[in-house]
């Protein structure tokens, strides 16, 4: 049943439908009884209302009741009345239309549709897997290649393992190292697992065949000259003992070893007591660490990384990656649980009770099937639980290669020392990829709660896990070059739990007091957290800097001003001062809109930011950094994002409905469905999951090229 007013200035009314057998004798036709009444179901209404009616509810037919209200009070919030007409006539036009869309047909669409994109690329993974550069996990395998070339042993991945041969046999000295070094930047992998690839100019070790295949007792090894894409502004990189390289963790961490800043000790030292359980103490001198890093100039990935070793910190990693998965999963539960109790009993009472002004659908695309009275939106919602659950199918196989190339028995610790897998390029931690899955998983089952029953009380289920993806995102990338001083999993969900405590009070009340407390937090928390990026952790806090400004007293070790870092930390400030004069000027009711922007934005920035540095350095004219280079899947996943986004906030544009004005406001939103049993909002849930799980698989392979 659809009702539409022809007036300009439509006045409040009230519509009721009421069972045909209530005529004529129990027919409820005034304004204080229309309400009442066995099946009775009623809205208010201004510019146009819309009621699902079913048939076997009304076998008999239905009255339709339309009674103008005696006050504009009940229909007006977030707009203003036209005042109240001494006449208070009205003019409608009453349609039926009848739901055509099948349910079921559009859930096996919705299905058919995340299945084909799941087989197109896992095809696609397995079909690009060792050509065209696209290969998924070529980082390890390339790794593994490298490693295999430096030894000159075969490697793990070759059919014929069991043939043991010395060192002595596959090497020659030191000096053809040096000259593998040369090309360490790329390797080339052959189909053939049987070929190990080797960069050595065609140095005669045991005999070169003639289409240019070196034989090493048995072993092939392919001479091929990889180098680095160079560009044409760019000059030629100089020799490796003299370029300016970015240190690897290897490098720093070996000097920070030998510079007395890890010490280790067996406990046997100090006593006599044998088979104790102990086998080793660590202590770290942090005066020293912390100086190294307060250089900012000269900081290195490893300086950030002096405790990212599961053998001497479990706990210290643990807590900056594991845990947050295990946060993010009890958190789940004990959120998803009251909330879908909760919003299942708002809908429940809404039906029974008749009053459909109680949850805020999308009344002229509403498809009741199930146990739900509104089945596309919750249902739309399933695009976050597969994309969740796909990512941390791959993150889970990533960490599987990753492993089995740190624990390959070919590529002992002793020998390799500081230059084995787990001590090279940027650290591989998979806590947090983990957590994130999990986040869209959980956002897509809130999201669905929340649609249930949509209201301006229980909007906060539909951001709480966007919150926690923003903020993830970002502790993530920033992990990548800084996961010694990457907060804890408990301390960042406190801050997540302090802001969905302002979102609480934001949702009762909308004082002038309470914008001035929430911009003032805003701006000092932007404040804190700047100043501790800035200055890698190690720079004199907040209370600190106020303490030696009230007392005179300046620092007593003044820090250089690294200008290049300066420059966009202060863009950053003044973007968020901004927001907070922008947020402190609209003062609209509810703040969960606002906080998902802050956290958004940052999020945003931090990533051009990050993205900005690797590109400079990528593509610089003197001593360019080919590892700060992006792959090409790379860029495809980051370019798909993108294009997924942007159409989501092309269908997110177009409201649909507002909780925060009043159930008869937010109906004159209402459109019909787009596609199937689809509105617009739910292309949002659709595209923007996509467009979510090819940024967090951008994030993902970021770094493939530091290895």
């Amino acid at each position: 049943l659809k009702v539409t007013s022809k007036q300009e200035n439509p006045v409040c009314s009230l519509v009721s439908v009421q069972p045909l057998e209530n005529c004529p004798e129990d027919l409820y036709d005034e304004e204080k009884d229309m309400r009442y009444g066995d099946s009775t179901v009623f809205q208010t209404m201004l510019k146009v209302t819309a009621i699902v009616i079913l048939k076997k509810d009304y076998p008999k037919g239905v009255n339709i009741v339309i009674r103008a209200k005696s006050s504009d009070s009940d229909c007006y919030l977030k707009t203003e009345s036209h005042g109240v007409p001494l006449n208070r006539s009205m003019e409608v036009a009453i349609s039926i239309e009848y739901l055509s869309e099948d349910p079921v047909l559009s859930t096996c669409a919705v299905l058919l549709f995340y299945s084909v994109i799941g087989l197109l690329g896992g095809g696609l993974s397995l079909f690009t897997y060792r050509t065209f550069g696209f290969e998924f996990d070529g980082k390890f395998r390339k790794q593994e290649l490298r490693l295999s070339q430096s030894q000159g042993v075969k490697s793990a991945v070759t059919k014929t393992k069991s043939k043991s041969i010395s060192m002595s046999q596959l090497t020659e000295p030191a000096e053809e190292a040096d000259e593998m070094r040369k090309y360490e930047y790329e390797y080339n992998c052959e189909a053939n697992p049987e070929e190990i690839i080797d960069n050595t100019h065609g140095r005669d070790t045991n005999g070169i065949t003639g289409d240019g295949i070196k034989t090493t007792n048995g072993i092939k090894l392919r001479l091929e000259e990889a180098q680095p894409s160079k560009f044409f502004w760019q000059n030629p990189l100089p020799p490796p003992d003299q370029a300016d390289a970015p240190t690897t963790g290897a490098q720093t961490t070996h000097n920070l070893l030998y510079n007395n800043v890890m010490r280790s000790r067996h406990p046997s030292e100090n006593t006599e007591t044998s088979g104790l359980k102990v086998k080793k103490i660590v202590t770290l001198d942090l005066t020293e660490i912390l100086k190294k890093r307060a250089n900012r100039k000269e900081v290195t990935v490893a300086d950030m990384a002096v405790h990212f070793n599961k053998e001497y910190f479990p706990n210290f990693m643990r807590m900056r990656s594991e845990l947050f998965l295990w946060l993010i999963l009890l958190a789940g539960i004990y959120y998803t649980l009251p909330v879908f109790q909760l919003v299942y009993y708002y809908q429940e009472t809404a039906i029974r009770s008749g009053n459909l002004d109680t949850c805020y659908y999308n009344y002229l695309c509403l498809y009741p099937w199930g146990p739900f009275a509104d089945f596309g939106h919750v249902f739309s919602n399933v695009g976050y639980v597969i994309s969740g659950l796909i990512f941390m199918a791959i993150v889970r196989k990533r960490s599987y290669k990753y492993d089995k190339l740190c624990s390959n028995l070919n590529f002992r610790e002793e020998e390799l020392k500081m230059k084995h897998p787990k001590f090279t390029g940027v650290p591989e931690t998979y806590g947090i990829f983990y957590a994130l899955g999990a986040a869209l998983t959980f956002e897509g089952v809130l999201s669905g709660c929340y649609h249930v029953c949509p209201t301006a009380v229980n909007f906060q289920f539909d951001t709480t896990f966007m919150y926690v993806i923003s903020v993830l995102v970002f502790l993530k990338v920033y992990q990548f070059r800084h996961s010694d001083i990457t907060q804890t999993a408990h301390l960042v969900f406190l801050v997540i739990g302090v802001a969905l405590i302002v979102e609480v009070i934001g949702i009762f009340t909308s004082s002038e007091f309470f914008w001035i407390i929430f911009v003032t937090g805003y701006i000092m928390f932007v404040i804190i957290f700047i100043n501790q990026v800035y200055y890698n952790g190690t720079g004199p806090n907040l209370f600190q800097r106020v303490k030696s400004l009230l007392s005179g007293k300046c620092s007593e070790s003044p820090t250089k001003v690294l200008y290049k870092k300066l420059v966009p930390t202060i863009l950053i400030l003044l973007v968020n001062i901004a927001m907070a004069v922008f947020f402190f000027y609209k003062r609209k009711p509810g703040v969960s809109r606002y906080i998902l922007s802050i956290m958004m934005v940052n999020m945003v920035l931090y990533i051009i930011y990050y993205l900005s540095n690797k590109m400079y350095y990528r593509f610089r004219t003197n001593n360019w950094k080919p590892s700060e280079g992006l792959r090409i899947l790379t860029c495809l996943y980051g370019v798909a994002s993108l294009l997924f986004m942007a159409g989501a906030v092309f269908f997110f544009l177009k409201e649909l409905k507002t909780s925060a004005g009043t159930p008869a406001e937010s109906r004159n939103l209402n459109d019909s469905c787009y596609m199937l049993i689809f509105d617009n909002h739910d292309m949002w849930h659709f595209l923007s999951a996509a467009g979510l799980f090819y940024l967090f698989m951008f994030i993902l392979t970021i770094e493939d090229y530091n290895m």
